[in-house]
């Protein structure tokens, strides 16, 4: 039995399919509307990694809540709709998520940095950034989405199709990373 070619289906069809199981089914549909739902977030929030995050947060806020969908044929203007509240709703919390994030992170740094005569209090989002780069890119992603998007272990670990340990030992060697690189001894080194 062959696989069925998701692109003839309408909407209404994928939505279904969407409900019943089919992840596939909801891959067509986000193909079919990413690309509208980045022009409505870039019209609202600006370009840049802003956009990205409304488009992308819609789009899995959409995808939580397609079975309170009543009309399924009306699945773009509902994710139109699901956009605009969640690009409106970054301006209005005027990026202070980003703030806390930087925070976050900031507080694992102060914590690594402690005894020091010089600890590093001040650090801007720049800097923040700056540590992240000597992380290997799966160390990064398990900190960014540990520290950033507030995963628990286990979701990271469903969303990255890893065990729950190896996310530990992720975040374990990105914590030992950033120690060495950021303590007087790893200066030195």
């Amino acid at each position: 039995m062959s696989e069925p070619c998701w692109q003839q289906f309408d909407d209404q069809r994928l939505v279904v399919a969407s409900l019943l199981g089919e992840p596939r089914a909801y891959d067509e549909l986000v193909r079919r509307y990413r690309g509208a739902v980045l022009v409505v977030a870039r019209e609202i929030v600006g370009t840049g990694g802003d956009a990205e995050d409304v488009a992308q947060d819609a789009l899995l806020v959409a995808f939580k809540a397609l079975p309170q969908l009543r009309e399924r044929d009306r699945f773009g203007p509902w994710l139109h709709a699901i956009t605009r509240r969640r690009a409106r709703r970054l301006l209005q919390q005027g990026h202070r998520r980003r703030t806390r994030m930087d925070e976050l992170l900031l507080s694992e740094v102060r914590a690594l940095s402690e005894g020091r005569d010089e600890t590093r209090r001040w650090m801007d989002a720049q800097e923040v950034q700056q540590m992240l780069s000597c992380l290997s890119p799966e160390q990064r992603g398990v900190v960014e989405l540990h520290y950033f998007e507030d995963l628990p272990i286990r979701r990271i670990g469903h969303f990255l199709g890893l065990a729950g340990t190896t996310v530990k030992w992720r975040l374990h060697t990105a914590y030992e990373a950033l120690r060495r690189a950021w303590s007087p001894e790893g200066a030195e080194h």
